[in-house]
C-alpha cells in the first residue's frame, strides 16, 4: 500500500502545483464469509479546488486503491486541463 500511494503521489504533485493535503481512508466491510471488502475514500485539498473520490470499492485493497487513485487523476485531468496532447490555436 505504501508504494501505491507513493507513486500515485508523484503522479498527482506533477499535475497540481501547490498540494495541500491528501487523505486516504479505508473502510471494511465483512460480506461473504472470510473476505473482506474494502471501501476507498480519497480527498485531496488543493488551492484552487477540493476533489474526492469515493467510488472505489472492491475485494482487494490494491485493486481498490488503484480505482481511488485513477478516479482522482481523471478529476484533476479534466479540472484543470493538464493534457496538453493538442496543440493550442493562436
Amino acid at each position: 500500500m505504501q508504494d501505491l500511494t507513493t507513486e500515485y503521489f508523484k503522479k498527482i504533485k506533477r499535475s497540481v502545483n501547490n498540494l495541500v493535503n491528501i487523505t486516504l481512508q479505508i473502510k471494511t466491510y465483512d460480506k461473504e464469509g472470510k473476505r473482506k471488502k474494502y471501501s476507498i475514500n480519497l480527498r485531496l485539498n488543493a488551492p484552487t479546488k477540493e476533489f474526492a473520490s469515493n467510488r472505489a470499492d472492491d475485494w482487494e485493497l490494491t485493486r481498490a486503491i488503484h480505482k481511488s487513485f485513477k478516479d482522482i487523476l481523471t478529476q484533476i485531468k479534466h479540472t484543470l486541463h493538464t493534457d496538453v496532447s493538442r496543440p493550442s490555436r493562436r
